[in-house]
């Protein structure tokens, strides 16, 4: 597919010249380091986890849930933490 903007053709350029001092060895074994976990082995599961990260809220909010409070003050400090307002009636 030809390229659609002059901001593609920079960036296929930029690309290229990332790539030229590149040297592939036949007798190498292909790799892979997966930076975003510690052992660097890419597995799926440590994909999917990159992809959601910072998209949710780290909170865990199971102890507001299993609290001993009345439904209502649950469900207010739920509301609360999640930075909702509380439905005026």
């Amino acid at each position: 597919m030809p390229f659609q903007t002059p901001q593609e053709i920079h960036e296929y350029v930029v690309l290229w010249e990332r790539v030229q001092g590149t040297r592939l060895h036949e007798n190498n074994k292909d790799s892979i380091r997966w930076r975003w976990i510690v052992d660097e082995e890419y597995i799926t599961k440590s994909a999917y986890q990159i992809q959601f990260e910072g998209s949710f809220s780290k909170l865990r909010l199971t102890p507001i849930w299993k609290a001993g409070a009345k439904p209502k003050c649950k469900y207010f400090a739920w509301m609360f933490i999640k930075r909702f307002s509380p439905p005026t009636t």
